[in-house]
């Protein structure tokens, strides 16, 4: 029992020390009842009681400053917002000078929506304290939002009292960023590191800063310094892969993302990304590989359309069309998706499911150009070509000013040879539309052909080829060559078109029949001239050679240099087991010497005829010496045979490339393996026969440079 008598005394000494002072004696032990019983019922729960209760108060004292404060909690808690606010209003009447009830106010009114209210009551209290640092810092928070000049200030004060405080400076960094003040805040985001170097959202508000100003290298280096604070921070790695990926620094984007994907391998995004570089630089194997990872985590229709386009440049046509299959699944009314399944069937020669897509698509979107421009396609190559011209004629009405869609029209019917007179006038339009568009060239040339204007033909079909790169246009321009008995031109076009297409059995055709047609000197000297334009470009060459013979049993190997120049200037250094010459075979204009020079004698004039043959060969003169009416010839195949007194030569003319050289039964030199250089056909292997000696020597080229300046002495005597 006297537990609970003391008990009971501390309750009552706790609920006195927060009664307020009340004005008269005579009411005071009955406010002081009311209050505590007000204050007891707030604590039950029961605030309709507690309200009654220091009403009451109110009313025996109307300047009890703390119940005001009660009062206002307790109407705001029932429900009865506009009681409370004349309850606070009250309070602020009576107690303008008091600090606590200013803050308390500002608090309250910031509750109840009033910002203007509440930041007057922490004005007041500023005023009454002007080192009340809680009354700033609620200013400058209540300010950020529509006054943002006085947040700044607000901040300002603060961090000049607090100059060690890293938050005050955060805050007044981002109040000046939002005020545009960027050199202001990028300043106070500094400070923040300087008191707080482990403050990664500094590093990262500067970065944004630097972002804001288009300085974007400068904003990369701060991202990078917060990577170095939160290296496992996946939002952050995220962010500033693509950041690089924005500014084109593609290796450091794919660095970023890798790192992100050690961290979480399975993350869908990161491999998207991946697959984004990988396509950028053409590496659709790798591309497809990323994202197939990420359609196995999610069957997002943009991903599968990706991903069978990637496939589709890896020629894995039938898992572009599974992926695109897929995708028709997820969304069986996407016209479009429909579209690409109808293009991926055409690719797969599966016409009637192309056109089965094709007319889904039609269904979903009656007013889709491509489909109709793509249905022309398949009907034509399905060779149903009178519905091909419904439906280019469909996608020209919808778009008239669709200049492929012209062209291809126009050009199929010049290439039936039927309608000339309209496929004229559309391919003219396309031609209006894209007026250097090289394969609309081409149709116009082959429509003047088709018309038997073959010297305009070949004018317009020569401008084509030298604006595209493709077979057909050269193999139309060499069958107007054939019209114009212009032989040797054609079959040069011939030969360029099969260079492009060396599997189109047309070509092979033509050509075998223009080698039948053709006199044998004609048609070889166009080979063999550009056999010699091949060589005559070669101003120089440095080459690592390995030298290997045999004379009779006995058989020598050496690795040595190879240097030319053109016309007739050439060393070739032979190397002993030391890496010391050994020996150094030197033509300089119009003299031949080996060094040592004890070594000159031992060399035949067949070996001489040999180094001669080399040189000759690579400023090309030996082939100027077929270039002779009397010079024989026949063809086998693409190879060309040439007979000069006792000399031979054989030539490739597919590649424009000498295979072999011969003298008699003396000297026979062949030319293998050749490999483009510089776009220029040059021999890797080069094979010496001497019969009558029983010599063969094997000249292998590697490291082969062309047409790069020499330095003035590289073909000077050697000195002892």
């Amino acid at each position: 029992m006297r537990q609970n008598h003391f008990k009971h005394i501390c309750i009552a000494v706790i609920f006195i020390s927060c009664l307020p002072a009340f004005s008269s004696a005579a009411v005071q032990g009955e406010a002081y009842r009311s209050y505590l019983r007000g204050l007891l019922a707030s604590r039950s729960g029961e605030l309709k009681d507690a309200v009654r209760e220091y009403e009451r108060v109110i009313q025996l004292d109307g300047d009890a400053m703390a119940v005001y404060r009660d009062l206002t909690l307790a109407y705001w808690q029932l429900g009865e917002p506009e009681k409370s606010l004349q309850a606070a209003e009250k309070l602020g009447s009576v107690s303008e000078k008091n600090i606590d009830n200013q803050m308390f106010l500002g608090g309250f009114y910031l509750m109840a929506g009033k910002t203007a209210e509440a930041r007057a009551a922490w004005e007041k209290a500023l005023v009454l304290d002007p080192d009340n640092e809680t009354a700033l810092v609620y200013l400058a928070a209540c300010s950020a939002g529509d006054d943002p000049q006085k947040a700044v200030e607000y901040w300002q004060q603060f961090v000049t009292r607090e100059p060690a405080s890293a938050e005050g400076y955060y805050q007044f960094a981002i109040a000046c960023e939002k005020l545009g003040k960027l050199e202001k805040a990028r300043e106070a985001f500094s400070k923040v590191i300087s008191l707080r170097p482990e403050s990664i959202e500094a590093y990262i508000s500067i970065a944004q800063i630097y972002e804001k100003e288009g300085k974007f290298v400068a904003a990369v280096q701060q991202y990078e310094r917060s990577l170095q604070l939160d290296p496992q921070n996946m939002t952050l790695l995220m962010y500033v892969g693509g950041l690089y990926y924005r500014l084109k620094n593609y290796a450091a984007s794919e660095e970023i993302f890798l790192r992100a994907q050690k961290i979480n391998p399975d993350d869908s995004a990161v491999s998207l990304w991946l697959g984004l570089l990988a396509e950028g630089r053409k590496d659709w194997a790798v591309a497809a590989r990323y994202f197939e990872q990420v359609s196995r985590h999610e069957k997002n229709v943009s991903v599968l359309t990706r991903l069978s386009y990637y496939y589709s440049m890896l020629k894995n046509n039938d898992k572009a069309l599974a992926c695109l299959e897929k995708v028709v699944e997820l969304e069986p009314d996407n016209a479009q998706a429909n579209y690409l399944l109808g293009l991926a069937n055409y690719d797969l020669k599966k016409y009637r499911d192309a056109e089965k897509n094709f007319m889904r698509a039609l269904e979903l979107k009656p007013v889709f150009e491509e489909v109709y421009f793509n249905l022309g396609i398949l009907y034509e190559r399905w060779k149903k070509f009178p519905r091909a011209i419904e439906y280019f004629n469909k996608a020209i009405a919808l778009n008239p000013k669709n200049a492929t869609a012209l062209n291809y029209l126009g050009y199929s019917y010049a290439d039936r040879n039927m309608n000339l007179e309209e496929a004229d006038s559309l391919i003219r339009r396309a031609l209006e539309l894209d007026p250097e568009n090289g394969a609309f060239i081409d149709s116009l040339g082959w429509l003047l052909y088709r018309k038997g204007r073959y010297e305009e033909s070949e004018r317009e079909l020569q401008r084509a080829v030298e604006k595209v790169s493709d077979p057909v246009v050269w193999e139309h321009l060499g069958d107007v060559r054939m019209a114009l008995n212009n032989t040797s031109n054609a079959w040069d076009a011939y030969l360029k078109a099969l260079d492009l297409d060396p599997q189109s059995r047309s070509l092979k055709k033509k050509i075998n029949k223009v080698r039948k047609l053709v006199l044998p000197k004609t048609l070889q000297r166009k080979a063999l001239k550009r056999a010699v334009g091949n060589l005559i470009q070669i101003s120089s060459l440095k080459a690592h050679v390995t030298v290997t013979g045999r004379h009779n049993v006995a058989s020598v190997s050496s690795l040595g240099t190879l240097q030319y120049r053109r016309p007739a200037e050439w060393r070739l250094e032979l190397l002993g087991s030391f890496l010391a010459p050994r020996i150094v075979f030197l033509q300089n204009k119009d003299e031949f010497n080996v060094y040592p020079r004890a070594l000159d004698s031992d060399i035949s004039p067949l070996s001489r005829q040999v180094f001669d043959g080399i040189k000759n060969y690579l400023n090309a003169s030996i082939l100027e010496e077929f270039d002779d009416e009397t010079v024989s010839s026949k063809v086998s195949g693409d190879l060309f045979y040439y007979y000069a007194g006792d000399k031979s030569m054989l030539i490739d003319s597919t590649s424009g490339t000498v295979r072999r050289y011969k003298v008699d039964d003396q000297l026979t030199v062949s030319f293998k393996k050749h490999v483009l250089n510089e776009g220029l056909y040059l021999p890797s292997e080069i094979e010496v026969l001497l019969p009558g000696k029983k010599i063969r020597v094997n000249v292998t080229l590697r490291n082969v440079v062309i047409n790069e300046t020499m330095a003035e002495n590289t073909f000077d005597a050697v000195k002892p």
